[in-house]
């Protein structure tokens, strides 16, 4: 049944993990970018390494999202509950390595400011700012990307591969006005 799951798109190993990787990529640098701009609002953007952020949050991204695209596309395409349980479970997952990046970044960025810090402080910084993360935006980013999940599956994906195939030809009998040509083809003259 699983497999029937994942062949409603017609879809192969490569291809849903690309799609989702992408994807998440994607969403993740938007979201990041809102983030961002929040904090620089708050007056924060002093300590945060903005590029640098956004870049991680998208490899991060597209790394968690490629593991997890076999547990998205292997849910039945009516269980909307279950894949939004794989997006969000997902980000819950991946929040603690970004956090981690997040704070290389912050170290490596202002290495000044960390010069006298024992490692457990380096190791409080890293409990506050996931803390920080997940209050502020953690549990609202997992819910999205649960939603995300949802729509990558029952619309994006299909319609991804379906349009994959428009260019092939269809018999004579199957075509459609879609396929009919109205302007006249020019052959190159020799």
């Amino acid at each position: 049944m699983k497999e029937e799951a994942m062949q409603d798109v017609d879809l192969n190993v490569s291809n849903f993990r690309v799609i989702t990787a992408a994807f998440f990529g994607i969403m993740a640098v938007v979201m990041t970018f809102f983030v961002d701009s929040v904090l620089y609002y708050l007056g924060v953007s002093e300590i945060l390494p903005i590029f640098k952020s956004v870049l991680l949050a998208a490899v991060v991204a597209s790394i968690f999202a490629a593991l997890f695209a076999g547990k998205i596309f292997r849910c039945d395409i009516s269980h909307k509950r279950c894949i939004f349980g794989w997006g969000f479970f997902m980000t819950i997952i991946g929040l603690p390595f970004y956090n981690l990046g997040l704070v290389m970044l912050m170290y490596f960025e202002n290495p000044e400011a960390y010069s006298d810090a024992p490692l457990y402080m380096l190791f409080h910084v890293y409990l506050f700012t996931f803390t920080t993360i997940f209050i502020l935006v953690g549990l609202w980013l997992a819910i999205i990307a649960g939603f995300l999940a949802i729509y990558l599956r029952k619309k994006l994906a299909p319609d991804i591969m379906h349009s994959e195939n428009m260019n092939r030809e269809l018999p004579v009998g199957k075509q459609t006005k879609m396929h009919e040509s109205k302007t006249p083809h020019r052959h190159k003259k020799d």
